[in-house]
Parts: structure tokens; sequence; C-alpha cells
């Protein structure tokens, strides 16, 4: 599972220009949620040539529907996180502030 999780990894950033989180937003989450629907993550995975177990990756929290950020990479996922927290608390929203950063 943790060769799986890496070899994602890697494509998603491969997908990025070098970057783990431009690859993860540009290919598995457009919309910012910091998570990805089992359909929508296998037309990805078809589609940036990701074949592992795609079942372990998704069966790590026991919601096989869903896989988000922080459990693909908890120190990535958390960072975000924290960072939209931070925006809901200072301004009221992040949505809109993590779009126009591209995030």
């Amino acid at each position: 599972q943790e060769e799986d999780r890496e070899m994602l990894i890697h494509k998603l950033r491969e997908r990025g220009d070098g970057s783990f989180l431009r690859g993860w937003r540009r290919e598995l989450d457009p919309e910012g949620d910091l998570a990805v629907k089992f359909p929508d993550f296998l037309k990805a995975a078809t589609r940036i040539k990701f074949f592992g177990d795609t079942l372990g990756l998704f069966s790590q929290n026991g919601n096989l529907s869903l896989l988000r950020l922080d459990e693909l990479a908890p120190n990535e996922g958390g960072l975000l996180e924290r960072f939209r927290q931070w925006c809901k608390a200072e301004f009221g929203f992040a949505s809109a502030l993590l779009k126009g950063l591209g995030a």
C-alpha cells in the first residue's frame, strides 16, 4: 500500500510540473474540496496511467467512496486544511481565495 501511495504521489508530482499539490489539484481535485470521489479518481487514474491498488488507497479510512488529501499525503493535506481554516476564520471564506491562488 505504501508503494502505491508513493507511486501516485510521484505521478501527481509529474502532472503538476514538479508540485504534488498542483498535480493533485489539476488531476484529482479541481474544485478544491481536498478530496476526490472514487469514480472521479478512476477516470483520473486512467488519464495519468496510475495502475496501483486503488481499493487499498481508498480503504484507509473505511470509506471507499472518498479519498482525502490528508489520507494520501498527511503533511501536505494537513497544512492545506489548516490554511483553509485560517482563511475562513480571518476572512469568513476560503474557497474563493484558494481558487484565486490556483491552489
